[in-house]
């Protein structure tokens, strides 16, 4: 049973490689592959052809009734913010994506079931209930854990230890499922795809140093981050 069980991880790392550019890109995504509903199609590292030339999306899934949702794993190690935020424009302006949803990489790391479970209530009809229960169930947990350790703090005999990695989970957890991911779509499009006429550039760093330097440079200082109202907090 060891060696079905190990020569079945070695079949499936070979069926992985060069699907993925990054460590949180595959986490992320080969627990999504495993979870979705039937008729959903799910693929990575799908290149979008844009009037800015080519740019590959993390991942796609396409539901039953055809809506096509990116999801993009954002991270300061593996790309630059402001960089792929106009990537997303010209990715959505191309029509191919109905919309994209961005999940940090540093949450991917610290509180992946919080990421799976935020993207499920976002977009349910690609998931399977069986793991949208079981990704639910397990948020509920971590709160209840963490309400009980916190009570434990305030009468003064907790585990000091336990009680701090259950407050970072959940302080960066179930509320996570909803708040920390973006969705942005081509209905917010208008005043970048302005932007990008009035400016006459096709090149996403002549872009955002633009945005950033010239027109808006007050955008970049927003807690809410660049381009906050392209994308709505799940």
């Amino acid at each position: 049973m060891m060696i079905l069980r190990i020569d079945k991880s070695i079949q499936r790392l070979g069926d992985i490689a060069g699907k993925y550019e990054s460590p949180p890109e595959e986490m992320l995504g080969e627990r999504l592959f495993e979870a979705i509903a039937p008729g959903v199609s799910y693929s990575s590292q799908v290149w979008i052809e844009t009037v800015a030339g080519r740019f590959r999306l993390d991942m796609l899934l396409v539901s039953t009734n055809g809506q096509r949702i990116g999801i993009e794993v954002a991270g300061r190690e593996y790309h630059d913010p402001s960089r792929d935020l106009w990537r997303t424009v010209f990715i959505l302006c191309a029509g191919e994506v109905d919309a994209i949803l961005r999940v940090p990489a540093a949450s991917v790391y610290s509180n992946l079931v919080g990421v799976l479970a935020g993207l499920a209530a976002i977009e349910p009809e690609l998931f399977l209930m069986e793991f949208k229960n079981r990704w639910q169930e397990a948020i509920q947990a971590r709160e209840y854990r963490y309400d009980e350790s916190a009570a434990d703090d305030r009468n003064g005999f907790g585990d000091d230890e336990l009680s701090f990695l259950d407050h970072t989970a959940s302080s960066s957890g179930p509320h996570l499922h909803r708040w920390e991911i973006m969705r942005g779509s081509r209905q917010a499009l208008s005043p970048y795809v302005e932007f990008i006429r009035s400016a006459g550039l096709r090149n996403v760093d002549s872009l955002a140093q633009a945005w950033k330097d010239v027109l808006r440079p007050a955008e970049s200082k927003k807690k809410s981050g660049l381009f906050s109202d392209l994308f709505d907090e799940g």
